[in-house]
């Protein structure tokens, strides 16, 4: 079995000279050059403080956010919703209230 660092090796040797010498300079300098797993990001989040955790659960929401792609449909719903709104059209729901 490959230790991490021969792994590392065997993966630089398939990069092209030029950028080898880059990357091992931002490894030299502490930079992560592979990419994460979804478990290893999650196992670091955890350890995060509450305050952090939650400063990255905005970031993700308006990241996310902004990737959304507002189509024709759902431009109409939105101004028949506010439509609504101007002519009245609206329920009131009180907090706890079934519908």
């Amino acid at each position: 079995m490959l230790t991490s660092s021969q792994n590392a090796l065997r993966t630089l040797e398939r990069i092209p000279t030029g950028a080898q010498q880059g990357i091992a300079r931002l490894s030299f300098l502490g930079f992560n050059t592979v990419m994460p797993t979804l478990e290893q990001i999650e196992q670091q989040v955890r350890h995060l403080p509450k305050v952090e955790q939650e400063a990255l659960l905005d970031w993700l929401g308006n990241l996310l956010e902004d990737e959304l792609e507002f189509t024709d449909e759902f431009k109409a719903k939105i101004e028949r919703g506010e439509q609504d709104i101007r002519e009245g059209r609206v329920r009131i729901r009180k907090p706890g209230e079934v519908s």
